[in-house]
This record gives C-alpha cells, structure tokens and sequence, in this order.
C-alpha cells in the first residue's frame, strides 16, 4: 500500500513538472509572437570593420555568414562561412577568413528560435569588389582564365599554360591533408618574364610590382571524372611602394 502511495505520488509530480514546462514553454512562444513590431527578431545591417565583418540584428539567437562563389549558377548552394559572435547586445562579430574568396555575394542570415527571420547582404557585390572591401590593400583585380589564356591588369600579363598537380580532396568528401593542387604560369612586365608554378595553399608570389595568388579552382575535384576545363580565379594586387 505505501508503495502504492509513493508511486502515484512521484507520477502527481512529474505530470505536474511537465504541465509547468508546457504552460512556460507555451507562454514564451505567445510572447514571442506578439513581441511589439520594434522588438520582433531582425537583421539590421552587416558592414565591414577589417579583419571583422559587423552585423547588428534585434532579439536574435544565432547569425551565420554565406558565400554564394562565382561562376555558380544563382540556385547554387552557398558556402557556409561559419557563424558569428555576440559581442554585445544586438553586435555579431565575424572575422574576415584569412584566405580570399572569388564571391559574388556574401550573405548574413538571422535565426531566433532555430528558424531563419532575415538575411541581409554586404553592400558590395561581385568578385572584383568584394576582394576589395575585404582583402585588398590596393588597386587589385580578380582574373579567371582558361587553359591557355592570357589575363592583364595594369603592365602586368599572366598566362595560364598547364594544370601540375590536382589531389584535391574529393567534392564529396573530408580528406586531411585536403591535397594539392598546382599550376604553371607566365609572368610578363615590361621589364620582365618569369614562369612560376603556383599552389592553391601559398602565399601570394611577388613580381615585379605586383602580389599574385590563387585563390579559386573550378571545377571540384571527382575522383572519378578527368578534368579538362579548369577555370582558375587569381588575385592580382598593385604592391604600396613606401
């Protein structure tokens, strides 16, 4: 009979325990959604303050960064950047990742309640500009060029003769190291020529006035398909003399 007693006991507290948790659960999603229009959830802006990125929202839980790449077709899935950091009420911080992106767009999206209310895009758009705003310290440009092209910014020439080296990682797959990937060049100024094998992973190369680098490879590595229209993306910057 006691036995019978503490158990109907312990089931009266836990029906009570889950009856308060519903109501509080209950009362949070009505309040919510009838927070008054100046508190609903919402992104407000993103700016750039190098090295970070700066999103102002309202009433947010979560803010993840996107990258739509170029040369991907507008329906094309995004780069998940990463998510940013509250630093104080209603500021997101996002650090600039070290390494450039070919991006045409790069998105903020704002979650409260594990559902997206918003999203808001950097106020620049396009290769070119985007590399600008967040890695550039001077006049720069993005080339993409074929096998066999020829690209120029300013006196300077870049030829893309042949791919070297493609272990890439596989699209659909996690590789660590994530392999290599390497290419062959002609550099030509008005003063000078030089052939340089690039990697995807190194610092940019430095000729004549000028920093070289590759930042982007299409298309991504199958290990199954042999590649032949490569498109790479290099980022050329002017050298600030003191």
């Amino acid at each position: 009979m006691n036995n019978t007693k503490i158990l109907l006991f312990v089931l009266l507290i836990i029906l009570a325990a889950s009856a308060g948790l519903a109501y509080w659960q209950l009362l949070d999603s009505f309040g919510r959604q009838n927070l008054p229009a100046n508190q609903s959830p919402a992104l407000v802006s993103i700016t750039i303050d190098r090295p970070n990125l700066i999103i102002e929202g309202d009433f947010l839980d979560r803010v993840e960064l996107l990258a739509f790449l170029a040369g991907t077709e507008s329906a094309g899935e995004p780069v998940v950047l990463g998510e940013a950091q509250l630093t104080g009420e209603n500021r997101w911080i996002f650090p600039i990742p070290d390494r450039p992106l070919a991006a045409r767009r790069i998105t903020a999206q704002g979650y409260a309640d594990g559902r997206l209310v918003g999203e808001i895009s950097l106020g620049v758009s396009g290769p070119n500009e985007i590399y600008r705003a967040l890695w550039s310290e001077g006049d720069s440009i993005l080339l993409t060029l074929n096998p066999g092209q020829t690209g120029s910014f300013e006196n300077l020439q870049i030829k893309f003769r042949e791919v070297l080296t493609d272990n890439r990682c596989p699209a659909d797959s996690q590789c660590v190291p994530p392999g290599e990937f390497s290419l062959l060049v002609t550099l030509l100024s008005e003063r000078e020529e030089e052939e340089v094998v690039l990697f995807h992973d190194s610092d940019p190369y430095a000729f004549t006035d000028y920093l070289v680098s590759l930042i982007d490879i299409k298309p991504a590595f199958e290990s199954d398909r042999e590649i032949s229209n490569y498109q790479i993306t290099f980022a050329v910057s002017k050298i600030n003399q003191p």
